[in-house]
């Protein structure tokens, strides 16, 4: 009796045994749920991260923080419009013999168009194209951005564009030029300008200083992670010199500073590396991002003079 009693419990003491199992096997789907609900969750994090990056790409990749500024002596000031209506500005350094007024038709034969960079403004290039206008004998257009040095507007990659599109109209018209007698400088962000155009346009040279690879390689050196990876991932403001010099048939000349810690040498000779047609690549022993010139002296002189006569003879009329 005793041994049937016991073997009526052990069948329910097995029962008791299999919901017990049961009930740990019941407990798994809630933590699949928590951990659905935490993928998700981070998930909608990471995209909306994406999102608001991609928003203010233009903000972080582009400044328009410079007013206007009493930086514009000794340029005359010319006015125009872009294909969007927006009016810009570029300041003409001219040699001694024609400033002040438009020179006559027929008196300029090669002009020089400059695209500053990030961080600068129009203005602050007339020193440097004074000594350029000096030595050359001919104009320079130093060609402002929407955005910047007070004028309306935003930058991003595109209307940059617009804008030197519309300079290089300017500067042709103004100097009754065909742009094959213009040369395009840029510096830093202005190299992804002026290469573009130059992919565009037949000019008569390419002149990169401190050019970066592209903005993308830029912005991963720019920003620290997590935000350079999410500007790499969403990014659609795409200036890429690397890219844009294989495919410009003049020749493109490169300077870098060695002690350029925005724009690393490294940089810049990948850029020369992958031109199409070569001039020559000049690095400025303890030049930084902005002491080309300064720290350059004579050899900096030399080599930009070289850069802008060489096309004579690689290019005649």
């Amino acid at each position: 009796m005793e041994s049937g009693r016991g073997q009526r419990h052990t069948p329910h003491g097995s029962v008791r045994a299999v919901n017990t199992a049961a009930g740990h096997r019941a407990a798994k789907p809630p933590a699949r749920r928590l951990a659905i609900q935490v993928v998700v969750a981070v998930s909608i994090i990471i995209a909306g991260g994406l999102m608001l990056v991609r928003s203010m790409q233009d903000r972080l990749m582009f400044s328009s923080r410079h007013p206007a500024t009493s930086q514009g002596a000794g340029g005359v000031r010319m006015t125009y419009e872009t294909a969007d209506q927006q009016p810009v500005y570029a300041f003409a350094v001219e040699p001694a013999a024609a400033a002040g007024n438009a020179p006559s038709p027929g008196l300029v034969h090669r002009v020089v168009l400059a695209f500053h960079g990030y961080s600068d403004i129009a203005g602050s290039w007339i020193p440097w194209a004074q000594e350029v206008a000096s030595r050359t004998g001919w104009p320079v257009v130093l060609a402002e951005y929407r955005g910047y040095g007070g004028l309306s507007g935003a930058p991003d990659a595109d209307a940059m564009m617009r804008d030197a599109r519309a300079a290089l109209s300017a500067t042709t018209a103004r100097y009754k030029v065909d742009a094959s007698n213009v040369t395009l400088f840029g510096h830093a962000l202005g190299s992804g300008v002026a290469t573009q155009l130059a992919s565009e346009r037949r000019v008569r040279a390419v002149v990169l200083e401190a050019p970066m690879s592209s903005l993308k390689a830029l912005s991963r050196r720019a920003f620290s992670p997590p935000l350079s990876w999410m500007l790499s991932l969403v990014s659609r403001n795409e200036f890429a010199p690397a890219e844009g010099v294989r495919t410009v048939a003049v020749p493109v000349w490169v300077a870098a500073g060695e002690r350029d810690r925005l724009i690393p040498p490294a940089m810049a000779r990948k850029v020369f590396d992958a031109a199409r047609v070569r001039g020559e690549f000049l690095l400025v022993p303890g030049a930084s991002h902005g002491s080309l010139s300064e720290r350059g002296g004579a050899d900096y002189w030399a080599w930009l003079t070289r850069a802008l006569g060489a096309a004579d003879s690689s290019q005649a009329n």
